[in-house]
């Protein structure tokens, strides 16, 4: 530099003319100094950030002149100067001294080797900005193009690195340096790394190689010579390590986008980053799998990376961990296969600290489970205590902290007083989801992790009942997704907005009574905006789920949108919804004799005047094919799969029946089927529903059996990972099958009913997982990351089913006149919910059940009570008052039994009191046997309509229940008895065999009452009929049967009497 500035100097001065008299005059030497100084400073802080930078910035420097040297001042004499020739004398050679070599020093053959093929390596702006070297590199004695390699001090980045010590002036290297020589810092240099190898601060594996080079020759011989060893071994090494040396054309490219963010990780360096986005953008290397990052970037990570997603994963796998507390998805869960074992290291501080919480986790049913929360989120406060922590360490950190936190207040430890730690959870659980969000936010890389901090954070809100903000963060979520985002979180969001859009955050008086837990609960609404809102959310997602040919989702997207609407009881869009979800599922059934599209029975919307025109006379076929206790289930065909079902779907899907998510997904739509076609009466439609569950819950297929934790497996396409779905428990499952069984057999009739086997078999098994002090007799299998509200909900669902199953018992047992059987009952559901802590949410349907009874024995005081106060228990108001929840089903039954009663009493007290016979008439007059010709014609026609219209309702509520169809039986043999006496007696006599068959015994020659109410009454239809006919025999036995029928319904009353009015104060 000082030569050119001397010739430009000689050329000024030598032409006066082109002198700048009167602007130099004014500039010092020292100004000129100084802009020398500041253009070289320039050049040392040139960091640009790609070749076309650095371009742009070396022309700007060319362009900006410097200032002459002023001329000298006319009172100070010139000296002249001699112009000669340059002297080219050759300094002595250099050697390096023999006290710095060791074992570790690279030393140059004697010979020299010219090159004979071209290195390309990624150099540092620094080293280019040494031209010297530069051009010797690019010489043609090396023949090679490009010095490329960036030679880091982290030792955890890279296996070998060189250190080459320039033993020459700097000014060789048109460079200027900064430090002093290396002469005398080189022996504490050797003692600072040997001293961090020791201490573990510096890999051991890595191994750092010095170097000393004389010259700009040598110095370029040494990077070559140490070059070419790493090619040797390279090509010498495992398969595959040989790929990156040859020509090495692809380092000329430039820099691609997001390589500065992707070297910046833990363990990475720029070659291996630049490797990675050569042919791929920085979106494909995030979504790509573990396996597939594995088997093609393996040999290109950093150690330290590789070392610490090993040492995480397993212990992930073997806890059964989540995949999000891993702490980098840069790198494969599985070791590479590598000829030599590396070495054990100590772990970092931070690694150890954010990996302990999976070390430590316990299930919710372990008696630690509390102990191991408390250590878990004190681990991760001493991790984020740490300085300097790296930016995905740090965010893995606040992210398993709220995780942490929500598990305990999930569980309810915050609440209960007994766990002083909890103190400010909420707010530290707060601030962690605030903390790890900005981290996201600012480093792209961790965009994935920004999406599962805002599904905690809609979460958390959510529990503490700020609804609007949870649904707010889930909508602004999946409004910013991308193609590229990860199938799972997206599903995930969906998810989660539909079940807060169908549920409303849990409150505290469905807590439990050991007040520890009040989130348990996630409760149903059906506010017609959130109901629609979750509607649609669910009608999207289908088409997310087959653009991505996940059609797994697609199936369970269609069960959700099923139950949803059950749960909301838009009964008419649940027929179509069901039919949708059977076929996606192959599950094929014959409702033609039950109900058609939009849920109405045949013939039910058809004018009045067209059921008029109808005969009165009913037919034996209508009278008989109704009366059996049993129907024969239709044959399944669900194992035999719908081409048209399949059409848009790979047929790999459709060969796997033992698939656990399908076995979940049919158990579940079974279900809601039997619970529609109940709910409408279509016995006949829900009976092979009923079968195929009872079959398939035989088989143990659902969700792995009743000890299985509930885990499905929702399998996706590559690279993406497989989605775990946690479903009901397979315990909640198994008894929920009794109760939807003794639900849909409304059948009472028989030695054995369905309704009462299937009731008494839930509770038992109910009962078998609970001890004599209530609680669990066994440990439920839970998924490790459970709450123990979880587990709470559970218990608490189990013991909700057998209250249920225990009031259809008091049911059955009313229905077939087994009124001790049914108080006992009733009394053990009020001491079972009492003690249980739920009473008020059973209080309306026990008080219905109390005043059924009263009403079946005859207390006709208590029975009206009751229904009022079970109508008033349910949210009506009192009669001829508007309210606004009047449409409860306990609300319904209540007061259609208070009007029967009233209808019952005021015929009682109106009917004319007959103490005499009635007068035997001939056959003429036998159709009228009180009334004379005119009143018979003025009453025949109406008497036919009512006829008609009761024969009409036979076919509507005869299907499996034939308790009903013995009461319509019962009505139409009344009208009969005045218009078709053969009918009237054949009625009468199916109705009679129904009446007695409720109360058939186990044994044989066992048979109770039955009926105590119908069976008198059809007697007294006997009775009239025979006396019409003039059966002198039939009217006597019927004398006598009907005698033993009112002394058995009186004993009936007398019996139970005081038992009721004992129950009635616990009601």
């Amino acid at each position: 530099m000082s030569t050119c500035m001397e010739e430009q100097q000689h050329v000024a001065s030598s032409d006066p003319e082109h002198q700048f008299s009167g602007y130099a005059s004014n500039i010092s030497r020292k100004e000129i100094d100084s802009a020398r100084a500041t253009k070289r400073r320039k050049l040392d802080c040139l960091v640009p950030t790609s070749a076309r930078d650095l371009f742009v910035m070396f022309i700007g420097l060319r362009n900006n002149g410097i200032a002459p040297i002023p001329a000298s001042s006319p009172d100070r004499p010139e000296i002249p100067r001699a112009h000669g020739e340059p002297i080219l004398a050759e300094s002595p050679r250099r050697t390096t001294l023999d006290e710095v070599i060791d074992q570790n020093t690279v030393l140059l053959p004697p010979h020299r080797i010219d090159a004979t093929t071209t290195h390309r390596y990624m150099a540092s702006l620094s080293l280019i900005q040494k031209r010297a070297l530069v051009r010797e590199l690019q010489g043609n004695a090396c023949r090679i193009e490009a010095l490329a390699e960036k030679i880091s001090k982290e030792s955890w980045r890279y296996s070998e690195i060189l250190v080459m010590f320039e033993a020459y002036p700097s000014e060789r290297s048109y460079r200027a340096k900064d430090t002093n020589g290396h002469r005398n810092g080189l022996g504490p240099l050797r003692r600072i790394v040997n001293i961090a190898e020791g201490c573990g601060t510096k890999d051991k594996r890595c191994s750092v190689t010095w170097a000393f080079a004389n010259g700009i020759e040598e110095a370029a011989r040494v990077v070559r010579c140490f070059g070419e060893e790493a090619c040797v071994r390279a090509l010498q090494g495992a398969a595959g390590e040989s790929v990156l040396w040859g020509e090495r054309e692809w380092l000329e490219e430039e820099e691609t986008g997001g390589e500065a963010d992707l070297m910046n990780v833990e363990g990475m360096n720029a070659f291996a980053a630049y490797v990675m986005l050569y042919e791929r953008t920085l979106e494909d290397v995030l979504d790509m799998s573990p396996e597939s990052r594995m088997e093609e970037f393996w040999g290109w990570y950093g150690r330290s990376a590789w070392m610490l997603e090993k040492q995480i994963q397993t212990e992930a796998l073997e806890s059964h961990l989540p995949s999000t507390l891993s702490p980098s998805v840069l790198v494969p869960p599985v070791e590479p296969p590598s000829p030599m074992s590396p070495g054990l290291k100590p772990l970092p501080p931070q690694v150890l600290l954010l990996a302990l919480p999976a070390l430590l986790l316990h299930p919710p049913t372990h008696g630690k489970y509390p102990l191991s929360l408390f250590l878990s989120l004190r681990v991760l406060q001493l991790c984020l205590q740490l300085p300097a922590l790296a930016p995905d360490v740090e965010c893995y950190a606040w992210m398993a902290l709220a995780e942490v936190g929500m598990r305990v207040i999930k569980s309810g430890f915050h609440k209960s007083g007994e766990h002083d730690w909890t103190i400010g959870l909420e707010e530290e659980v707060e601030k962690a989801i605030g903390k790890g969000l900005l981290l996201a936010q600012k480093h792209p890389v961790l965009r994935h992790l920004r999406h599962h901090l805002s599904l905690l954070n809609a979460h958390f809100a959510f529990y503490r009942s700020n609804t609007g903000f949870a649904r707010a963060i889930l909508r602004r979520l999946i409004s910013t997704f991308v193609p590229s985002d990860p199938p799972t979180i997206v599903y995930a969001a969906y998810f989660a907005l539909v079940t807060q859009l169908r549920s409303s955050p849990p409150s505290s008086q469905h807590s439990h009574r050991n007040g520890a837990n009040e989130s348990i609960y996630l409760h149903p609404h059906t506010n017609p905006p959130e109901v629609q809102a979750s509607l649609i959310a669910l009608t999207n997602l289908p088409a997310i789920a087959a653009q991505n040919r996940h059609f797994s989702v697609v199936k369970l997207v269609a069960v959700l949108r099923l139950r949803a609407l059950v749960a909301a009881e838009i009964w008419e869009m649940v027929g179509d919804a069901l039919q949708a979800a059977e076929q996606l599922l192959l599950l094929a059934f014959d409702d033609s004799d039950g109900a058609k599209k939009g849920g109405q029975e045949s013939g039910v919307k058809r004018e009045g005047s067209e059921f008029l025109s109808r005969s009165c006379s009913i037919t034996s076929q209508e009278v008989h094919d109704g009366a059996a206790t049993q129907f024969r289930s239709q044959t399944l065909s669900h194992m035999e799969p719908d081409d048209k079902a399949w059409t848009e779907q790979p047929p790999a899907n459709a060969k796997d029946p033992q698939d656990p998510l399908i076995a979940a997904l049919s158990v579940h739509t079974l279900m809601l089927g039997i619970i529609y076609h109940t709910h409408g009466g279509r016995a006949r439609a829900a009976e092979p529903r009923l079968a195929a569950l009872n079959s398939l819950m035989d088989s143990g297929a659902p969700v792995g059996g009743v000890h299985s934790d509930g885990l499905v497996e929702v399998r996706s396409t590559s690279p993406h990972p497989p989605i775990h779905l946690r479903v009901s428990h397979p315990r909640v499952i198994f008894l929920l099958t009794f109760l939807i069984s003794a639900v849909a057999k409304r059948d009472p009739v028989g030695r054995r009913p369905k309704k009462k086997v299937f009731a008494e078999s839930g509770i038992v098994n109910c009962r078998a997982g609970c001890d004599e002090d209530g609680g669990r007799a066994f440990e439920i299998n839970v998924p490790p990351w459970s709450s123990h509200g979880d587990v709470e909900n559970i218990d608490q669902t189990t013991l909700r089913i057998e209250a249920d199953l225990l009031c259809e018992l008091a049911a059955v047992s009313i229905q077939r006149c087994d009124f001790d059987a049914a108080g006992k009952h009733l009394d053990t559901v009020v001491a079972h919910t009492r003690a249980r802590g739920f009473f008020s949410e059973y209080a309306p349907r026990i008080t219905l059940h109390y005043a059924h009874l009263a009403h079946a024995i005859g207390d006709t005081d208590r029975a009206g009570t009751c229904y009022r106060v079970a109508a008033h228990l349910d949210g009506a108001g009192p009669v001829g008052t508007s309210s606004t929840n009047t449409s409860g089903f306990v609300v319904a039954a209540a007061r259609a039994g208070e009007v029967l009663l009233r209808i019952g009493l005021a015929a009682k007290q109106a009917a004319p009191n007959m103490t005499s016979d009635p007068p035997t008439v001939t056959d003429e007059q036998s159709h009228a046997p009180y009334l004379d010709e005119s009143t018979v014609a003025l009453a025949e026609d109406a008497i036919a309509r009512c006829s008609a219209r009761t024969s009409a309702s036979l076919p509507l509520k005869s299907f499996g229940d034939n308790h009903m169809r013995a009461l319509v039986l019962a009505v139409v043999g009344a009208q009969y008895v005045h218009t078709a006496l053969e009918h009237a007696m054949e009625v009468s006599a199916v109705c009679e065999t129904l009446g007695a068959g409720m109360g058939a015994g186990e044994g044989a020659s066992i048979c109770g009452m039955g009926n105590a109410a119908l069976r008198p009454w059809v007697g007294e239809r006997f009775l009239e009929l025979f006396k019409r006919t003039g059966k002198e025999k039939g009217l006597q036995k019927q004398q006598e049967f009907n005698a033993l029928y009112r002394s058995a319904v009186d004993a009936v009353r007398t019996v139970t009497d005081a038992p009721v009015k004992t129950g009635h104060h616990r009601v």
